[in-house]
This record gives C-alpha cells, sequence and structure tokens, in this order.
C-alpha cells in the first residue's frame, strides 16, 4: 500500500489559521476539564459546616493509619465525604487527625497515631477511618454507604492465595484478564510463555 500524497493544492489542516469555534471549543473543553480535576483532585473536602478537611492530610492520614502507602487517592476522598456526609462533626474530627499526623512522631506507626489520638478524644474518629478502608463500605447495615469492594483493605492479607469473595468463579472483573492461550495445558501456565 503507498502512502498519500497530500495535494498541494489543498492547504494542510495543521497549518490553517485557527477559527474563533475552534479556540472557544478547546477552552470549554479545558474548562470541564478543570472542573473534574478540581471535583477527584486534591482539593479541601467542605461538604459541612465546619473546618475544611485537606484531602492531601487526609490521604496521608489514612497511610499512617493502615499502614499502606500504595492507597488511592480517589477512594480516599470518597471516604472523606462519604464520613462527613454521614456526621457533620465528622469534619472536625478528620481536620484535627490530619494535624495529628502531620507531626513527625506520629508518622511512623499508627500505634503512635491512635494514641495521640485518644489523647484528644478522636480515637472512635480514627477507628472510623480505618473501618471504613478495610470494609470498603462506610456505615453499618441499610444506612451504609459502598465505597469500594474489590479494593477493600480486609482482602489484601489473603490475596496470595484467595481471590476477592464474589459471585463469579474467577473474580471480580474476571473478563477483563487475557484470554487463555488455546494451546496451554490445564495443569500448567494458562498463557503462551
Amino acid at each position: 500500500m503507498q502512502p498519500l500524497d497530500p495535494d498541494p493544492s489543498q492547504p494542510s489542516p495543521w497549518h490553517a489559521p485557527l477559527k474563533r469555534r475552534t479556540v472557544l471549543t478547546a477552552l470549554a473543553v479545558a474548562a470541564v476539564q478543570a472542573g473534574m480535576a478540581s471535583t477527584l483532585g486534591w482539593s479541601p473536602l467542605a461538604l459541612a459546616d465546619g473546618p475544611d478537611v485537606d484531602a492531601q492530610g487526609f490521604f496521608t492520614l489514612s497511610q499512617v493509619l493502615t499502614g499502606y502507602d500504595d492507597l488511592d487517592p480517589l477512594i480516599a476522598g470518597r471516604i472523606a465525604r462519604a464520613l462527613i456526609a454521614r456526621q457533620p462533626a465528622m469534619a472536625g474530627s478528620l481536620a484535627a487527625l490530619c494535624k495529628l499526623a502531620a507531626v513527625p512522631a506520629n508518622r511512623d506507626s499508627a500505634e503512635a497515631l491512635l494514641a495521640s489520638a485518644k489523647g484528644i478524644n478522636e480515637g472512635d474518629a480514627a477507628l472510623a477511618v480505618v473501618a471504613a478502608w478495610f470494609k470498603g463500605t462506610v456505615g453499618h447495615g441499610q444506612d451504609a454507604v459502598l465505597i469500594t469492594y474489590k479494593d477493600a483493605l480486609m482482602y489484601r492479607p489473603a490475596s496470595d492465595g484467595l481471590i476477592v469473595p464474589t459471585y463469579c468463579g474467577n473474580g471480580p472483573l474476571w473478563w477483563t484478564a487475557a484470554v487463555p492461550d488455546a494451546n496451554a495445558s490445564i495443569y500448567g501456565p494458562r498463557n503462551a510463555a
């Protein structure tokens, strides 16, 4: 197949002058992207009257309390919003806990941070954050809000031997994996080497 030669009599789309419609469309797309970035990014979590909760501070708090450094920041934002929506006074508690997590002495261990939290009567709020991360839900019973199922931390300790429990025999989203090689043995590796 031969490459198409551009017609020299026609102007190239790469050298066309900018049109007002193109510029306005690009600005509208940029505004939408900026709005989505502020919604999903590291903006203050102000959902209730009271102090704003710094999203980066809550993410650091979550990392220290759970002991995992590879948490998802989007899940962190959802957990914080759900905790505040469920109990508006939680905004003040989370703001206080974020300040405690910023203290260098509390960054090394969850036990030190929890002891400091109990010292200012915020131990229950700290445990609510840990419970939300490990269960993947905020609240109890019929009023519980599902934040994440597949990424709940309670499944990590046994992830080397067990799949996340589900009705699908091969785990959640099993159909997104690569298709097994047709010639592979049922007793050996399922993908071609």
